[in-house]
């Protein structure tokens, strides 16, 4: 088969990108990763070797960030004109502190006093892993962007652009308070749906319930161990009374089972249980909206698995690359997304509509759509206005109150300085404009993220709220 072929666009440190017409969907552009072989030294300092014609093979790499991506591999240079590209060297951890704070408009205290510019970050807080709210290049924006926005203006006014570090800490805080709530919510829907499922099967006196045991016994080893330590719960104490274990020797009771399951795995029991339930002898028309749900609860998963982690959440929402085919998929989104089939496309598209927005409606549902977290932020709102007030009204009750008071915020008031913040009661928008919207016109991302929770609120309205 004759290799793709293409031509280079950028080289970075560790990758590359190149843009090729080769799969008859216009020029695309593709990541690839720098291999050693690419690398010679030139003059004492090492670069990478290419030239800008190549050709490649187009390969599926599984779960870069929770997504199965496209990459060029097997890269030939077949060019006439050898190119050097030098590479950039890491830098002492302190430099790259204060070259960073320079490029996205930060304030640097000390700039010719490394060991007090040390002290400083030590006092307020700022650790190594928050300059990732920096590099993401979503939440804050270069000073380079700002120049175009404002035309080239004089130097003087991009340095009067300038934010205290001290608001760094403040967004690390309120990530974790994001990841908290996210947690929460997610460990609701759990709890709700094992419980109206359970509630339901055991009231119906059917025996799927037992059947529903019996597979995911029979599954795999892991659903064999968990159906064992199911059945120990309740063994030597009164409590076991409620259960046959003589009569049922080898299953655990439903609701024990439900225990040892996660959110992930609770969305393929979701479809066998649909499978089941759908047979000519009985059918719950009550479960039909969380068979729906199924693929939503695995990437909701996604989002609570990197909260409890404590993965940064808001650097996944906001950064563009954290989908790594996010050129290929956004300047061919008839062809390589898949968003027109989600269930949130036409209800979010509709509301677009009615604020009488219809241009780049599908450009911004795509951009959701193919960012693994805000996909997932947006379902878990789904669940919760479609699934959740239905079958826990209680449960809705509660994660609603909470939403809003965290991400609710007043359109055109004015932001309170670092100090009025009460850091025991942190909201989404105490981060404030950290992209300076009225200069740059790039939303806030604690509006983006409010206001993509609101648009599913507002497309799956459950009357009162």
């Amino acid at each position: 088969m004759p290799k793709s072929q293409g031509r280079i666009l950028e080289l970075h440190r560790n990758y590359g990108t190149i843009s090729s017409d080769s799969f008859k969907h216009g020029d695309e552009i593709m990541p690839f990763e720098i291999t050693e072989d690419m690398l010679v030294e030139h003059d004492g300092v090492e670069c990478i070797s290419y030239t800008s014609e190549v050709e490649f093979d187009l390969i599926r790499d599984d779960n870069v960030r929770y997504r199965q991506i496209k990459k060029a591999t097997n890269i030939r240079f077949v060019g006439n004109e050898k190119l050097l590209k030098p590479r950039t060297t890491s830098l002492k951890y302190l430099d790259m502190v204060q070259e960073t704070f320079d490029e996205y408009c930060f304030e640097n205290p000390y700039p010719n006093d490394e060991a007090n510019f040390e002290r400083y970050l030590h006092e307020i807080g700022f650790r190594p892993r928050m300059l990732e709210y920096l590099l993401c290049s979503g939440i804050f924006l270069k000073k380079s962007l700002y120049k175009i926005y404002l035309h080239n203006p004089p130097s003087t006014v991009i340095d009067n652009l300038v934010f205290d570090p001290r608001l760094v800490v403040v967004v690390d805080k309120i990530d974790q308070c994001l990841r908290s709530f996210i947690m929460k919510w997610t460990l609701g829907i759990e709890t709700s749906y094992k419980s109206f499922i359970s509630t339901a099967l055991l009231e119906s006196n059917s025996s799927i319930a037992n059947e529903v045991v019996e597979y995911w016994r029979s599954k795999d080893s892991k659903g064999r161990k968990q159906n064992e330590r199911a059945r120990t719960k309740r063994k030597f104490r009164e409590c076991s009374e409620v259960y046959d274990y003589v009569r049922n020797p080898e299953l655990a009771p439903f609701d024990d089972l439900m225990e040892q399951l996660d959110l992930s795995e609770l969305a393929r029991l979701l479809k066998k249980l649909k499978e089941l339930c759908h047979g000519p002898s009985v059918k719950f028309s009550s479960f039909d909206a969380l068979y729906d749900s199924a693929g939503m609860i695995q990437n909701v998963a996604v989002l609570r698995n990197a909260a409890a982690h404590g993965r940064m959440l808001l650097p996944g929402f906001c950064d563009p690359d954290f989908n790594g085919n996010w050129d290929l998929v956004f300047d061919n989104a008839d062809t390589r997304s898949r968003v027109t089939d989600w269930v949130l496309y036409e209800p979010l598209k509709q509301v677009w509509h009615s604020r009488g927005v219809s241009e780049d409606v599908d450009s911004f549902l795509t951009t959701v759509f193919d960012n693994p977290y805000r996909r997932a932020w947006m379902e878990l709102h789904y669940i919760y206005r479609a699934v959740i007030s239905h079958i826990d009204p209680e449960q809705y009750k509660q994660f609603h109150v909470e939403a809003c008071r965290f991400l609710r915020y007043e359109p055109e008031a004015p932001m309170a300085g670092l100090d009025a913040v009460d850091m025991s009661d942190l909201r989404l928008a105490d981060m404030g404009p950290t992209t300076l919207e009225q200069i740059s016109g790039v939303p806030a991302p604690f509006k983006e993220i409010a206001n993509e929770a609101a648009d599913v609120w507002t497309a799956f309205s459950v009357g009162e709220h």
